[in-house]
C-alpha cells in the first residue's frame, strides 16, 4: 500500500487537469457540460462527460485543500483487492505473493488520480457479490441479499465513470453462462434465475439516472468503436503494444496454467466471463484490470487444487523433510527475485512531467497579448494548460480522441497529421487551417531522462555501424522527437522564435509572420 501511496502522490495523471476545470466549471455554472467551451477546435462539440461526478468531487477537495483525502481514497480502493486476495490464499503463501506482487507490476501503469482507479474497485466489488452468488458452495439466501445491493452500486457507478459497462457485461455474462450449463449438464432441478434476471435489469435501468440518460451509452459505444481511439491512444492498443510484456508473460503463464487445467471445476459462467475478458484483454491492455479482477481468485483456488493433487499423487510416497524445504526456499527464492523487480520497477518509475514552468509562462504571455491567440499543445498537455491557465482554450486533450464533427473534422486527426513522420503531410497547411500563433511541446532538444534501456542498447550498437545508413535506419526509425525537432528548425526559418524553452518544454510564437 505504501508504493501506492507514493505513486499517487508523485504523479499526475495527463487528464487530471481537465477533470479539474470541468469540475471547477460544474459549480460555476451550476450545470453539467454538454458542448465543449474548453477548445477552439472543437468548440460547441456535443459531449458527453461520463466522469462528472467524479471531476465535481475533485475540485471540491482542491478548492477546499483536501487534497490527501483524495489521495489516501485513490490509494485505499486500488489495494483492497490486493487486500483481499491474500486473505483468500490459503496456503503457499510464496507463490500466492509472486501472484500478487506480479499483478501490482500491471497495476503500477495504471495508478495515479484517475477515475479508471474507482472503476478498478467498484468492478471487483461487483464481481466479489456475483462470484460469492455463482460459486457452487454459496448459493444461498445471504448471497442473495447481496445482490440487492448491485443496483444502487451501478446507479452510483454510472455517474463515477463508464466503466460501468464492464461490470453489467460481467453479470450478464454469468447469468448467461449459467444457463449454458443448465443445458450442457441437463439438471432438471437447475435453480430458476428469474431474481438475478430481475437484479440485472434494475442496474441496467439504474445506469440510465444520470445526467445524459441514453446518450451515455452512445458515448460508450462511439469511444469503443473509434478508428482514433484504438489507433492513437496507448491504453486502447492491444497487448503487444504494452511495454512490460515480460511481466505480463510471467502472471499469463500462471493464469492460463491454473485455468486450463482445473476447468471443469469452475462454475462455467465464470469461467466464460474469464475467457471473454481476456480476449477483451488481448485486443486492448485497458482491459487488463478487470481480466485480473476475474482471474486472479480463480487462479488462487486453480494453486490450492494443484497443491491438493500433488499431494495425492505423493500420498504412497510423501515428501521428505529435505525434499519440502528444498521446495520452499525455491519458492521464497522466486518471491524474493520478484519483489527486486518490483522496487526496481518503483525506483526507476517514469512520472509524467508536466510543463510547469512554461506553462506559467505562456499565461503571464498569453495575457500581454492584446490579440486572441490559437495554440497547439502537446496532446498530454492539454489539460494541464486548462487547469494552471484559467481562460484559456487549447487544441486538444485527452476528452477528444474519438470526436469528429457533422462536417468530418477531427482535432485529433489533424493533431495526428501535425506531428506525424509522413513526410508527405501538409502540417504547415494545418497550422494555416486553426491559424496557429504559438506551440508548446516537449523540448525536441532534451531527452527529459526518458531514455530507457532499449535506447540505450540502440545507441550503443549504432555506434558500431556509423556509416550504414540502413542499420541506422532500423535502429533509429523516424519518431515524433524526430519531427519536432523539424518543425522547430522549418518554423525558425519562416519567423517564428522560441520565446521560452527549458529542459521539459520549448515554447514557439509567430507573432505577426506567415506559417
Amino acid at each position: 500500500m505504501g508504493a501506492f501511496f507514493y505513486i499517487n502522490i508523485k504523479t499526475i495523471d495527463p487528464d487530471l487537469g481537465w477533470h479539474l476545470r470541468v469540475g471547477q466549471t460544474i459549480f460555476s455554472d451550476r450545470a453539467i457540460p454538454r458542448f465543449d467551451q474548453f477548445s477552439f477546435t472543437m468548440n460547441g462539440f456535443s459531449w458527453v462527460d461520463h466522469e462528472w461526478l467524479v471531476d465535481a468531487l475533485l475540485w471540491q477537495s482542491y478548492s477546499k485543500n483536501l487534497w490527501w483525502i483524495v489521495i489516501i481514497i485513490f490509494t485505499l480502493v486500488s489495494f483492497v483487492p490486493f487486500f483481499s486476495w491474500l486473505k483468500r490464499a490459503c496456503s503457499i503463501y510464496s507463490l500466492t505473493l509472486i501472484l500478487l506482487i506480479a499483478t501490482a507490476l500491471i497495476q503500477v501503469r495504471f495508478l495515479g488520480i484517475r477515475p479508471q482507479m474507482l472503476s478498478f474497485f467498484l468492478f471487483w466489488l461487483v464481481f466479489e457479490i456475483l462470484f460469492k452468488h455463482y460459486w457452487p458452495a454459496s448459493t444461498n439466501s445471504s448471497s442473495k441479499k447481496r445482490l440487492l445491493f448491485l443496483p444502487l452500486i451501478f446507479l452510483f457507478w454510472a455517474n463515477l465513470h463508464a466503466g460501468f459497462a464492464s461490470g453489467l457485461m460481467l453479470f450478464g455474462l454469468l447469468i448467461f453462462g449459467s444457463y449454458l450449463s443448465w443445458l450442457r449438464q441437463k439438471i432438471k432441478n437447475c435453480r430458476s434465475q428469474k431474481f438475478e434476471i430481475t437484479i440485472f435489469f434494475l442496474s441496467l435501468l439504474a445506469t440510465l439516472v444520470n445526467p445524459y440518460g441514453i446518450q451515455l451509452y452512445k458515448e460508450i459505444l462511439s469511444v469503443l468503436f473509434s478508428a482514433n481511439t484504438a489507433k492513437y491512444i496507448a491504453e486502447w492498443q492491444s497487448l503487444f503494444a504494452f511495454g512490460s510484456l515480460y511481466y505480463i508473460g510471467m502472471i499469463l503463464t500462471v493464469i492460463l496454467f491454473a485455468l486450463v487445467k482445473n476447468y471443469k471445476k469452475y462454475p462455467f459462467g465464470i469461467f466464460l466471463a474469464a475467457a471473454l475478458f481476456l480476449l477483451s484483454f488481448l485486443k486492448s491492455i485497458r482491459m487488463i484490470i478487470p481480466f485480473l479482477v476475474i482471474s486472479v481468485p480463480l487462479t488462487l483456488y486453480g494453486i490450492e487444487l494443484v497443491k491438493k493433487d500433488i499431494f495425492r499423487a505423493r500420498a504412497a510416497k510423501p515428501f521428505s523433510p529435505k525434499e519440502t524445504g528444498s521446495i520452499k526456499i525455491a519458492g521464497w527464492a522466486a518471491l524474493a527475485i520478484v519483489l527486486i523487480f518490483f522496487i526496481w520497477e518503483l525506483t526507476h518509475y517514469h512520472f509524467f512531467l508536466m510543463p510547469e514552468k512554461s506553462a506559467l509562462f505562456l499565461q503571464k504571455y498569453l495575457q500581454q497579448q492584446n490579440s486572441a491567440r490559437n495554440v497547439l499543445n502537446d496532446y498530454a498537455w492539454g489539460g494541464y494548460l486548462l487547469w494552471k491557465i484559467p481562460g484559456s482554450k487549447i487544441f486538444i486533450d485527452g476528452r477528444m480522441p474519438h470526436w469528429q464533427d457533422k462536417n468530418g473534422i477531427s482535432a485529433m486527426e489533424d493533431y495526428v497529421k501535425i506531428f506525424s513522420t509522413d513526410n508527405s503531410v501538409n502540417w504547415q497547411g494545418i497550422l494555416k487551417k486553426w491559424q496557429i500563433t504559438e506551440i508548446i511541446m516537449p523540448n525536441p532538444s532534451s531527452e527529459n531522462g526518458n531514455t530507457n534501456s532499449i535506447t540505450r542498447l540502440r545507441i550503443k550498437l549504432k555506434s558500431f555501424f556509423p556509416e550504414s545508413a540502413a542499420i541506422n535506419q532500423f535502429l533509429f526509425p523516424a519518431s515524433t522527437q524526430d519531427k519536432r525537432n523539424i518543425i522547430e528548425k522549418t518554423l525558425r526559418q519562416n519567423g517564428w522564435e522560441i520565446i521560452y524553452q527549458d529542459q521539459v518544454a520549448v515554447v514557439l510564437s509567430c507573432g505577426n509572420c506567415e506559417h
